[in-house]
């Protein structure tokens, strides 16, 4: 499991929504937003810990769709709207060909890495 740092997902999540607000808000209660958000099950938990967080400071409202991020993919390829949408840099790119997301305003929010191990001595398995 990789654990991330929440307020580092709240900076990642805030930034990537409020490039969607106007430049010249006046109050922030007057012009909440409602932010469709479609997430990859595997954020739940720290989506659901820092968006209540955005929220509050903010005064916007976000709604989250949760699914697996091809399903979630397959949505937004299908005519589905949403504000943000968080998939794999591949996905975006497919997305972005298509003209299914505005070109230009991808993010890179984070990266995996997967790596193996084997204990020192044991036979390396065959990958």
């Amino acid at each position: 499991m990789i654990k991330t740092s929440s307020a580092a997902i709240f900076a990642i999540v805030a930034t990537a929504i409020s490039c969607l607000m106007p430049a010249s808000t006046s109050s922030r209660v007057a012009n909440a937003a409602e932010i469709k958000l479609l997430c990859p099950i595997a954020l739940q938990s720290a989506i659901s810990e820092i968006v209540p967080q955005f929220e509050k400071s903010s005064g916007h409202k976000v709604t989250i769709d949760y699914g697996t991020a091809g399903a979630l993919t397959d949505r937004i390829q299908k005519g589905e709207a949403a504000d943000v949408a968080i998939a794999t840099q591949q996905q975006i790119a497919n997305l972005e060909k298509q003209g299914r997301i505005a070109e230009g305003s991808p993010v890179d929010i984070a990266k995996v890495g997967v790596g193996v191990f084997v204990r020192k001595g044991a036979p390396k398995p065959d990958i």
